[in-house]
């Protein structure tokens, strides 16, 4: 995935198939594996700088899986910093939806 995510003109690429990269994420974010965990976070995070928007509509089924990793120290930064940059991405709608499944965040704006 990375290798589509850093491709020239990757937006126009991956837009199209952002739905069908959710479902392997979040299996990598509930993952007890912590490289695999840690790569599924970065893979997010690269998705929210290439889709924007377009994960907006997704982005649902991933919040569940980052909330829960805000209580363990070691990825509280690394969630943040993720959370972070999908609001950037995603405007005004990503922060509502943030927010409602993550109470505890605030905004970065």
């Amino acid at each position: 995935m990375k290798e589509l995510l850093d491709a020239e003109g990757a937006s126009s690429k991956t837009i199209p198939i952002t739905q069908k990269l959710v479902i392997p994420l979040r299996l990598g974010l509930v993952n007890k594996d912590l490289k695999i965990f840690s790569n599924a976070l970065e893979a997010l995070k690269l998705l929210s700088m290439v889709a924007g928007e377009a994960l907006i509509v997704h982005i649902h089924i991933l919040l569940a899986s980052l909330n829960s990793k805000l209580s363990d120290k070691k990825f509280r930064d690394s969630v943040l910093t993720v959370l972070n940059t999908i609001e950037r991405n995603g405007g005004k709608e990503a922060l509502k939806i943030i927010k409602t499944k993550v109470p505890t965040y605030t905004t970065c704006m």
